[in-house]
């Protein structure tokens, strides 16, 4: 309900703007045209800001921001393996599979990395990504764990 009430409001602000801007008298069309600059100006800075975030998000990534995650991982994936080797369940091959899909995403970020321009929904998508397979490693770890 709030959320249909914001976009009412904004639409009819955005209408009332609209008519003064094109039919308005000539006070209404000055004020108008300066609410128009201040929006536009407002909206360079945004996109400025939101640029310069990406770009230290990109500086952050090739300091290694997700190494130790990754090296967490590894580890523990190792370990699990180490252990599933004592055992006869096909654990080992779904651990085995897991290292590949974490090579694959350490692949994909390290390429996202290296085209300089980062993309915010790739990155977005690949950080999804590493948290489940994290959380497929859990599951996998908490299944044997339990049998």
């Amino acid at each position: 309900m709030i959320k249909s009430l914001i976009k009412l409001v904004a639409f009819l602000v955005i209408a009332i703007l609209g008519y003064n801007y094109f039919l308005g008298s000539e006070e209404e069309k000055e004020q108008s045209k300066e609410i128009v600059g201040t929006v536009a100006k407002a909206g360079k800075q945004i996109i400025g800001t939101v640029g310069t975030l990406l770009k230290q998000e990109n500086q952050k990534f090739k300091e290694g921001k997700y190494d130790d995650a990754f090296q967490k991982v590894e580890k523990v994936l190792s370990e699990a393996k180490d252990r599933a080797q004592n055992t006869k369940s096909n654990v080992k091959n779904i651990l085995d599979a897991l290292g590949v899909r974490k090579d694959k995403l350490k692949e994909s970020l390290d390429k996202e990395l290296k085209k300089g321009d980062v993309d915010k929904d790739k990155i977005k998508e690949l950080q999804k990504e590493f948290e489940e397979l994290t959380n497929d490693i859990q599951e996998t770890l908490e299944s044997e764990k339990n049998k």
